[in-house]
């Protein structure tokens, strides 16, 4: 997710009975479901318990929303020792790693929001086996087609009825 749809998420929009994220509102004028695994559907709940569905997810203490998380994620980044990372790396970095690990590339367009294909394919090359399906369906075709012309051993000529009565 980007950063301001984290920001500008409310419970309402966590759909626990379907295991989805609903993001109302994208970057792109569209709303969009995100998968929610069981991991993040645990802690969620925890911190749902006692929250309105009118209420931000990730809010201040008093309940108001938080505008920025600029300062606490360059803290926690200089904490842990890293250097050059910005909020949005943690996107790209998600997307990569489900790309890597077979998540297909229409899917992943939907999860990030993108508008077009084009915009996930830089993800398209981190696709492992991404032509497997292709050489297993080309092989079928040739496997089949193999097996059809070795069984003829003449080359069968189809003529049309209405051409046969045709003069020359």
């Amino acid at each position: 997710m980007r950063v301001g749809e984290i920001l500008n998420l409310k419970w309402k929009d966590v759909d626990f009975t379907n295991r989805f994220i609903q993001v109302p509102m994208s970057k792109n004028s569209d709303s969009r479901s995100i998968p929610l695994d069981s991991r993040t559907e645990e802690m969620f709940r925890k911190l749902e318990k006692g929250r309105k569905a009118e209420d931000y997810v990730f809010a201040r203490k008093n309940g108001d929303k938080v505008l920025s998380v600029r300062g606490a994620f360059k803290a926690a980044c200089e904490g842990a020792e890293i250097a050059d990372f910005r909020f949005h790396d943690l996107r790209h970095t998600a997307a990569s790693l489900l790309a890597a690990r077979g998540c297909d590339i229409v899917t992943l367009q939907h999860i990030l929001g993108h508008m077009t294909l084009a915009m996930t394919q830089r993800y398209a090359h981190l696709v492992p086996g991404r032509y497997d399906k292709t050489r297993e369906i080309m092989a079928t075709l040739l496997d089949s087609s193999s097996d059809e012309v070795g069984a003829t051993k003449q080359p069968q000529y189809v003529v049309p009825k209405n051409l046969s009565s045709v003069s020359h």
